[in-house]
């Protein structure tokens, strides 16, 4: 334990004190012509009851005293140290060194959390600190009882400091919560120099996040800045998860604008990413991607994912700017056949399909009763058909009258599931049937029965996994005949993870 020197009144040098917290009972107050720390143990009406110094060789930097079990806590912050202080005695020891400069601390029950920062280099005062020497920008965990590091954050993006840290009780994703108001207004700037041509390089680029809007104010406000195909899911209100809009401003003028959305699985979708006419060919688009990946580790996402058609005119610029912004390599995910349903109804198959056949039902998606499913919903519990097969996904687009069921012997056997697209064209989002019913030809069975009972139906999409080379190659021949086909395109994915991005 070290002993304080002799107390004395800091109300002989108020020009050289600075209040750094105020903890109602307790304050500290530090000196900035020396290296002393003065412990104030009770404040009443502004007046200073008693005071006294700790030592001369404390810290140039105490910062977040707490109080706790009658002893003061204190942030060796320059040594990056923990510091415990007995108020009554006057003495202290140190408790741990958080290892780097410390910066902003809170309690919560038996525990300390304590941000932890990375000095500035070039300052000639920390220069020759030791924890100039170990860079690190996180977040410590320390059990008070103990002394002991249990645990830390460590960011491994561009953050370099932390100035104070605070406890949000029973709050997941903090940064999104309506409750909490920490993104009422968020503005990023940008963190690096526009280049010299980029207009008026005195002006700053900013970011800003659209805060609690719906997909109808998007819409209202910014449909012109809005990739098509997310256009058509925030009119038919289908987004499940949360959006998260991202406008960026030069000199007040609307330069761009993202728009992702956080999936209830902790994983991410960017769907469209836009840049104004003036603005292109400038980084823009980059920095708004890595505005986006800050955004989404703040929140913990695993990963986000880009899915965009190989009809984009633009598909080999979008993929140069993933690749270049820590997107894996974009593959091929889905195949998507368009039918003309006129030439589809000529097929040969199509005739002897539709025939009854003995212990096989075929019954509309709106004839579907309860038990049969509660027995759809026994077999997705034991995972005998895949989650992106499920046939009640979207329910409200869901066709009643077109989408079939297969019964074998009065057991589900399969299932041909159709959405409304518009009045003329419907898209086949689900043909499965399990595998103990595969010699049944079941699937040609619900596909001539639906095909069938589509009056006044155009065209219909089917979105084949591109992987499964054995469904692909069997519907792409047996669609061949009578040039049912109107066109093919490719569906492409790309994505990002953030693996070890927080520690």
């Amino acid at each position: 334990m070290n002993k304080a020197p002799k107390p004395f009144d800091c109300s002989y040098s108020p020009q050289f004190a600075e209040l750094l917290h105020n903890l109602g009972i307790s304050l500290i107050i530090r000196t900035y012509e020396t290296e002393k720390v003065i412990i104030l143990s009770s404040v009443e009406r502004d007046k200073i009851i008693q005071s006294s110094v700790t030592s001369d060789n404390l810290a140039k930097m105490p910062y977040s005293p707490c109080i706790y079990n009658g002893e003061l806590y204190v942030l060796n912050s320059t040594y990056g140290e923990l510091i415990r202080i007995n108020i009554k005695t006057k003495e202290y020891d140190k408790v741990c060194n958080v290892g780097g400069f410390a910066q902003g601390m809170t309690r919560y029950e038996n525990y300390l959390f304590i941000g932890v920062s990375k000095l500035k280099q070039k300052l000639d005062n920390f220069k020759d600190l030791p924890v100039v020497e170990k860079p690190f920008t996180g977040i410590v965990a320390v059990h008070l009882p103990s002394g002991n590091i249990i645990g830390k954050l460590q960011y491994n993006i561009k953050t370099d400091e932390i100035y104070d840290i605070n406890i949000l009780e029973n709050t997941k994703i903090p940064t999104l919560s309506k409750d909490t108001g920490i993104y009422k207004s968020p503005v990023y700037s940008s963190e690096k120099r526009i280049k010299k041509f980029f207009l008026k390089p005195n002006k700053e680029l900013k970011f800003e996040i659209i805060q609690n809007t719906t997909s109808q104010e998007l819409l209202n406000r910014f449909q012109h800045l809005i990739f098509p195909p997310l256009v058509k899911k925030l009119k038919k209100n289908i987004i499940k998860g949360t959006l998260i809009p991202f406008v960026a401003y030069f000199d007040k003028s609307l330069a761009a604008m993202a728009v992702a959305e956080i999936r209830p699985d902790k994983t991410a979708e960017l769907h469209s990413v836009f840049v104004t006419e003036n603005f292109r060919n400038k980084g823009l688009a980059g920095e708004l991607l890595n505005i986006i990946d800050k955004v989404l580790i703040q929140n913990s996402i695993k990963y986000v994912d880009v899915v965009y058609s190989d009809t984009y005119e633009g598909i080999d610029i979008t993929e140069k700017l993933l690749l270049k912004n820590g997107y894996l390599q974009p593959k091929r995910t889905v195949q998507n056949i368009i039918l003309n349903i006129e030439n589809v109804l000529k097929a040969e198959w199509i005739k002897n399909s539709v025939k009854n056949e003995e212990n096989i039902q075929i019954i509309n998606f709106s004839e579907l009763s309860q038990e049969d499913k509660k027995e759809i919903l026994i077999s997705e519990k034991q995972k005998k058909f895949p989650a992106y097969l499920r046939p009640f996904q979207m329910p409200e687009f869901i066709n009643p009258k077109i989408s079939k069921f297969a019964k074998y012997n009065n057991k589900i056997a399969g299932w041909c599931i159709l959405h409304n697209v518009n009045s003329e064209t419907l898209q086949c989002s689900a043909l499965f049937v399990f595998d103990e019913y595969k010699e049944k030809f079941i699937s040609k069975k619900l596909m001539a029965k639906a095909f069938s009972d589509m009056k006044n139906i155009k065209y219909t999409t089917y979105q084949l996994q591109n992987d499964d080379k054995f469904i692909v190659n069997y519907l792409n021949s047996l669609f061949a005949e009578n040039n049912a086909i109107k066109k093919t395109f490719y569906t492409i994915a790309a994505r990002k993870y953030y693996n070890n991005i927080i520690n």
